[in-house]
């Protein structure tokens, strides 16, 4: 069974610039097939999340800074299941940056989580 963060993430997330453009950013997460990305500064330094949602009413000429969630939820690599399924609860949200020593690593939606929760809940026995 699964219960690390590093074990079900998604690695090498594609990440934003504060700088883009929605019109940009739209491009990336559809050829991506992708709904969110973290937002990174030149120093790849973690300065929020944008997902479609945010960018659903705003206008494509618009920059990921003005339209970005901050700051981003994240969790480090090595977090257990129990403490990750905490998080999205506690926080309301859908995905959180996985991170390790303040490095973007990857992302972890909720998605992510059900094959390990069907071993766990569903499927019990043939672990």
């Amino acid at each position: 069974m699964k219960w690390h963060v590093f074990e079900v993430m998604h690695r090498g997330a594609f990440c934003a610039q504060p700088d883009n453009t929605l019109s940009e950013l739209v491009n990336e997460l559809q050829s991506r097939k992708i709904s969110a990305a973290p937002v990174v500064d030149r120093e790849e330094k973690l300065v929020g999340v944008v997902s479609l949602r945010d960018v659903a009413l705003a206008r494509p000429d618009q920059l990921v800074k003005e339209v970005m969630s901050t700051p981003a939820i994240t969790v480090d690599q090595a977090a257990t299941m129990p403490t990750v399924l905490k998080m999205f609860e506690k926080h309301k949200v859908h995905r959180l940056v996985v991170t390790h020593q303040d490095r973007v690593l990857g992302v972890l939606s909720l998605v992510d989580l059900l094959g390990p929760l069907a071993e766990a809940y569903v499927y019990p026995n043939f672990s």
